[in-house]
C-alpha cells in the first residue's frame, strides 16, 4: 500500500496516477486505463509481484507498457551490472529515495 507522500511525489512526475491494492486489480485497472507506465512492487498483497508482470507482459493489451519493477531482492549493484531475470524497463531498489522514483519515470517517459 502507498501512503500520501509516495503519492504526491509521482504526481508532481507525471499527470495522472492510479494506484491500487493489489495485483489483480492492478492487472485489470491496466487492461482498462491502458497508462503510459507501471510502477510495480514485488512484494505485494494477493498476488507476487512476479506473477503480476508476466500476466501484464503476455497480454496483447498490457505487453508494451513499461514496467519499472520495485524490489528488496536485489540491491543497487546488482541493478547496475543488470542482474535480473526479468526484463522490466528498469528496476528500483527499496527502499528509495523519492526522487529516484521521479528520475526513472521522466527517463522512460521522456
Amino acid at each position: 500500500m502507498r501512503n500520501h507522500h509516495d503519492k504526491t511525489i509521482i504526481d508532481l512526475a507525471i499527470n495522472q496516477v492510479i494506484f491500487t491494492s493489489d495485483g489483480k486489480n492492478g492487472v485489470n485497472q491496466a487492461r482498462i486505463a491502458r497508462p503510459d507506465l507501471i510502477l510495480l512492487d514485488k512484494a505485494m498483497p494477493g498476488e507476487v509481484g512476479i506473477t503480476v508482470f508476466k500476466e501484464l507482459k503476455k497480454s496483447d493489451i498490457t505487453m508494451s507498457i513499461p514496467v519499472i519493477l520495485m524490489t528488496d531482492q536485489l540491491s543497487p549493484e546488482e541493478i547496475e551490472k543488470g542482474e535480473n531475470q526479468l526484463e522490466a524497463e528498469d528496476y528500483i531498489a527499496k527502499p528509495f529515495a523519492s526522487v529516484e522514483v521521479i528520475h526513472k519515470t521522466k527517463e522512460i517517459l521522456g
